[in-house]
């Protein structure tokens, strides 16, 4: 019983380094160096002194102090709001007679 124990686990050991072998295989990468672009950095606005900044971008220049806020990008908050209105009725009738 010892014997095929250890011959079950001699062979059992050498299946699972087979294996690992298999999964490491060395290759080198097709594309040297970055494979992403980097974004241009935009001019820096001048600050001239003023409240309303019009060289900034539109999401931080004038904003008023009533604005109907909509989605209308990819990623914009979108909230859906349902109303259900919902009647039933029940109504039996039931007819007994004994004659006889």
């Amino acid at each position: 019983m010892q014997k095929n124990a250890a011959h079950t686990y001699a062979i059992s050991s050498l299946l699972v380094l087979s294996l690992t072998g298999c999964a490491w295989i060395p290759s080198t990468p097709l594309v040297q160096g970055a494979t992403s672009a980097q974004p241009v950095p935009g001019p820096t606005p001048v600050a001239n002194g003023s409240i309303f900044q019009s060289a900034q971008p539109i999401n931080y220049g004038y904003q008023p102090l009533l604005k109907i806020v909509r989605p209308r990008k990819f990623g914009d908050t979108l909230t859906i709001v349902l109303q259900e209105n919902v009647s039933a009725s029940k109504s039996s009738s039931a007819n007994a007679s004994r004659d006889g």
